[in-house]
């Protein structure tokens, strides 16, 4: 009986034993790593995990971020169980003034940022979105300048948002009219160029006569004028053209649409006058000369 409790208790020794040694082994190692700032881990975390792979970490808050006293953030990896702790900065923070990187617009948005003075060798810097400065995130475009084209030439508007001050610039293609100003200047040009043509030969045939070719030279130049008159159809009517136009075509509709019908009228009513006076006419009884009938009766002869 001895013998066999004996072996019962090197039996269950061992089985203890072997529990032991398995807890041991499946617990992972521990390594730490001095505490790190904010957003710099240590280079041993970004090799490669000595149980394979890259490391898998888990963080854990260890102590709590006050006002004055930064916090720690304990990270664990939990294939080999190396750790490392990185600093998380105190609340109450220096901030420096916000400096705008990039500017919001009327359909963008902008960014700034500030950085805490604290801890120089380890500044800490925050975010911020600036929201878009109009609220349907278009522009208000006003027209602030202009080039207007000609016959050969494109010309250009410039417009520029009120709010945000944004610009860009419209072309406006070339008309490719020449306006009517510009060919009668033309033609008055050369025709004037054609008449005083002839006017220099006076002046080199007789050079006594110095006041002569002066006033002939000036006399082309008037009729010259005369053949930049376009026409009747060149004639360009205007607004109060227009108006009087339509004012006349209105009164010529409203006195045909009053006096047509009255025509048949006034033909009926001068047939019946006329048979009436050819009836009065013919009455027996009448003297035919419009006063009451003579005593013997009858018609004037």
């Amino acid at each position: 009986m001895a013998a066999t409790s004996n072996r019962a208790r090197a039996i269950v020794a061992a089985v203890l034993v072997a529990l032991v040694v398995g807890v041991a082994l499946s617990i992972p190692t521990t390594a730490y790593a001095e505490t790190v700032p904010e957003g710099e881990p240590p280079a041993e975390a970004t090799e490669a995990c000595p149980a394979g792979g890259e490391h898998d970490f888990s963080a854990t808050v260890v102590q709590q971020a006050t006002e004055d006293v930064d916090g720690v953030r304990r990270y664990t990896c939990t294939k080999c169980g190396y750790t490392f702790d990185m600093l998380i900065p105190h609340t109450g923070h220096d901030w420096g003034p916000w400096v705008i990187d990039q500017e919001p617009t009327c359909t963008s948005e902008g960014l700034e940022h500030r950085t805490c003075n604290r801890y120089p060798d380890n500044p800490h810097t925050e975010y911020e979105v600036l929201p878009m400065l109009s609220s349907d995130g278009e522009h208000t475009w006003v027209e602030s300048d202009r080039l207007e084209p000609t016959a050969t030439e494109d010309g250009w508007v410039k417009w520029t948002c009120s709010v945000c001050g944004a610009t860009y610039t419209e072309t406006l293609p070339a008309t490719g009219v020449v306006s009517e100003a510009t060919p009668d200047a033309t033609t008055t040009a050369e025709t004037a160029e054609t008449a005083e043509a002839p006017a220099a030969e006076p002046t080199t045939t007789e050079p006594a006569t110095t006041q002569e070719p002066a006033a002939t030279t000036s006399e082309p130049t008037t009729e010259t004028e005369a053949p930049a008159d376009p026409g009747f159809w060149s004639f360009a009517p205007t607004v109060v053209d227009v108006a009087c136009a339509t004012i006349d075509l209105a009164a010529v509709a409203v006195a045909a649409i009053l006096v047509v019908p009255l025509v048949p009228v006034l033909i009926w009513v001068r047939r019946r006058r006329e048979a009436a006076l050819d009836a009065y006419l013919d009455d027996a009884t009448d003297d035919d000369d419009g006063d009451d009938d003579d005593a013997d009766g009858g018609e004037d002869e």
